[in-house]
């Protein structure tokens, strides 16, 4: 069976990372390698058929080449949020990558700036400007070691919230078409433990946490 981005005949051909430039002579092997070295809804994301379950940064592209004949499932991410193209084989040169919703947020609450990484992030600090009963909020407060793939990592939740009436709580903020990678529910779970040790709560604020915030305003 040809497997996608493979040419039938073309067992020369290159398999080039897109977030990294690694280049690998097998498709399963560029396959294996952005699943198991790269971050499946930020750096990538797989096609959402069972059959293919392809990296790709793209599904609408990557459906126009490999599935043309079959629509695109409803409810799966369409495009990775942040993503680095390779170097150009020929001239080395590095290519222009591609980021979305990337900046820094000046914090009045904080005094200082505060980096976001999605326009979901974006909102959430607009929104903790305005409630009152948040006195601070700070971006990846610390890391939390988990085990994913036989390996410990570590993970860095989004926000630490803090209250006027002393309690803290800590934010992820995720589209909800990517709460149920494994990566994440591995995340998740040590972070759950890890919170609960320290008296904080922790909790993933999706686009509907998103709107019941607003809503609070």
């Amino acid at each position: 069976m040809t497997l996608p981005f493979e040419k039938p005949g073309d067992k020369e051909r290159q398999y080039v990372c897109f977030i990294c430039g690694r280049a690998f002579k097998e498709p399963n092997a560029y396959r294996t390698h952005i699943i198991e070295n790269h971050v499946e809804g930020r750096e990538y994301v797989k096609c959402p058929l069972a059959r293919c379950g392809y990296p790709v940064r793209d599904v609408r592209s990557h459906f126009k080449v490999h599935h043309r004949q079959e629509p695109i499932p409803k409810g799966c991410q369409m495009k990775a949020i942040v993503w680095k193209d390779q170097r150009d084989p020929k001239s080395g040169k590095k290519k222009r990558g591609v980021r979305f919703n990337d900046g820094d947020f000046m914090s009045q609450k904080n005094g200082k700036k505060i980096h976001y990484r999605s326009g979901y992030e974006l909102e959430v600090y607009k929104i903790l400007e305005q409630m009152e009963e948040v006195v601070r909020y700070d971006a990846e407060p610390f890391g939390i070691p988990y085990w994913f793939a036989g390996e410990q990592k570590k993970y860095f939740p989004d926000l630490m919230v803090q209250f006027k009436d002393g309690h803290v709580e800590i934010w992820e903020i995720k589209p909800q078409s990517q709460t149920s990678y494994d990566l994440n529910d591995a995340k998740w779970t040590s972070a759950n433990q890890f919170c609960e040790a320290r008296g904080y709560h922790f909790e993933v604020k999706t686009e509907i946490g998103i709107k019941q915030l607003r809503r609070s305003l």
